[in-house]
């Protein structure tokens, strides 16, 4: 029986819109479902909180959160509990890729989630089009020389920095990282969503093999092909070059995400908790 989620959030569990797909609000909700529900997304801390403002069912029904591609993980009151920086060899590699490439923005989380987000920029804050929660109380910074610094102070778990419209993120070398449209994310090399999740099974005493993973993108596979897993589900009709042989077998195929709830339904047990 499956007895647990561990769960891409964009564009797996809510749209661009950031709403959940329809049917998962009664899914996911505890009271319903003798189910436990993990979030795993490179978003921080900040992002995420925009995110449950919106689907109120994340705010109650999800013990753990794995933020910044799991080199972060937090519990619902906001504790961390896993927290994996950059190394020093990182942050300087990161620092001679700024210096040698024309970006927009490189921005970053600090350790401590009250303070807020780091933003360098050649251009005002207010082109570079970015959400709310990265521009609201955003600690904005116009010199290269302090955005380094910081990285110094701060170390910082993730880097994201984005390349101008139009143009193509030159891919570096030597370093971790995901990309997504524009962005770079520059992560710890020893951390992935994967990691993240066999840290939280074996913290809860959750069984991989009665456990499920759903997700859609390149940042989710150490997630979907975990040994252990029950159920890997990836979603989307765009696989952004993953071939099908490297997912496992028992994969199942969600081509549209509005459809998953119907897959889940079959899945997580009915009974309610009483």
């Amino acid at each position: 029986m499956i007895s647990a989620g561990f769960f891409d959030l964009d564009l797996t569990l809510i749209d661009s819109q950031e709403k959940l797909y329809p049917g998962l609000e009664s899914i996911l909700d505890r009271k319903h479902r003798n189910f436990t529900l993990v979030i795993l997304t490179g978003r921080g801390y900040p992002r995420y909180i925009e995110a449950i403002e919106k689907n109120s069912v994340l705010k109650n029904n999800v013990p753990y959160i794995a933020l910044e591609h799991g080199a972060r993980i937090v519990t619902d009151k906001g504790e961390t509990i896993q927290y994996v920086s950059l190394t020093n060899e990182n942050i300087s590699m990161i620092i001679e890729y700024i210096q040698t490439h024309s970006l927009n923005s490189v921005s970053f989380y600090p350790k401590d989630m009250n303070k807020p987000t780091v933003i360098w920029s050649g251009l005002p804050l207010e082109q570079l089009g970015l959400s709310s929660a990265y521009t609201t109380g955003v600690r904005y910074i116009e010199k290269l020389t302090e955005l380094f610094q910081a990285f110094e102070y701060e170390k910082p778990c993730t880097i994201t920095v984005r390349a101008p419209k139009g143009t193509k993120p030159v891919l570096p070398k030597g370093i971790s990282f995901y990309t997504r449209g524009q962005n770079i994310n520059f992560v710890p090399k020893c951390i992935d969503k994967g990691k993240a999740t066999t840290f939280i099974a074996e913290r809860e005493k959750i069984s991989l093999s009665q456990a499920m993973g759903a997700g859609n993108d390149v940042n989710d596979l150490p997630l979907l092909t975990l040994s252990e897993l029950g159920v890997p589900i990836f979603v989307g009709n765009d696989i952004h070059g993953i071939n099908n042989h490297v997912l496992p077998k028992n994969t199942i195929y969600v081509p549209d995400p509005a459809k998953l709830a119907n897959i889940l339904k079959k899945i997580i047990p009915h009974e309610k908790i009483k």
